[in-house]
């Protein structure tokens, strides 16, 4: 993380996305401090948000876009009701409103070329970001898992291989077959990117690891969510 102290950012505007994804616009603030490296795969931002009793938690979003000249940043956050934190804060976020920004964080990824990237609905930001920032020129696969069947069109760029499954509330996960069937018969420089529930990526992580026998600088899984816990109760490298 590079700001040590938050920054203070004020939300420009709201968004809907999807039924299940909210935009906010921010601005303010020193937000130059928060820009990630050139290159960056999946830079990450912490919001220092206010729970229902007024204390203070620490929530992880991707970066999900930086306009240098119009001094703003984009985070998109899943909804998922008002008893989350995270999902509190950006239905209720209205233009004026503060919120306190640290970052980026960044994991060290070498350029490849070719790269499979691979999630739930709460990577989606961190996926479409990746791919409007990967050279053209580099071979992508995307894996989306979402209860959104319209979400594919959020992830429309031309030349990516781009599976896109709907998984309705209560069906088990596809996700790590899916993931399997994905992966490119040429692996000397593959890059294994994703972002799943902790029981997902784990199996997603073992398999990046066993069978790819990829190294850890080219498997990059992290656990995005854990069912039944809030952020803080697990290690999202585990």
């Amino acid at each position: 993380m590079s700001a040590a102290r938050p920054i203070t950012a004020t939300v420009l505007a709201t968004c809907n996305l999807a039924p299940d994804l909210r935009r906010l616009v921010l601005g303010g603030g020193d937000l130059r401090a928060l820009l990630p490296p050139p290159g960056a795969l999946g830079p990450y931002l912490k919001l220092h948000l206010a729970d229902a009793e007024g204390c203070e938690r620490i929530r992880t979003y991707s970066l999900r876009h930086f306009d240098l000249q119009r001094g703003e940043l984009h985070v998109d956050i899943a909804l998922h009701g008002e008893d989350s934190v995270g999902s509190r804060f950006a239905l209720q976020a209205r233009p004026g409103d503060k919120v306190g920004l640290r970052g980026p964080g960044v994991i060290p990824a070498p350029p490849c070329r070719s790269y499979l990237l691979a999630g739930d609905h709460t990577a989606l930001p961190a996926i479409a970001r990746t791919l409007e920032t990967l050279p053209g020129d580099v071979a992508v696969t995307v894996v989306l898992e979402t209860p959104n069947p319209d979400a594919r069109c959020l992830l429309a760029y031309t030349g990516r291989d781009i599976c896109c499954l709907q998984r309705r509330p209560g069906e088990p996960s596809r996700l790590m077959d899916a993931v399997s069937e994905a992966t490119p018969q040429k692996r000397e420089d593959l890059m294994v990117w994703a972002g799943a529930e902790a029981g997902i990526a784990r199996a997603i992580r073992k398999y990046a690891r066993t069978t790819l026998r990829l190294p850890p600088a080219r498997c990059q899984i992290l656990n995005y969510w854990k069912a039944g816990r809030a952020e803080g109760e697990f290690d999202c490298m585990a």
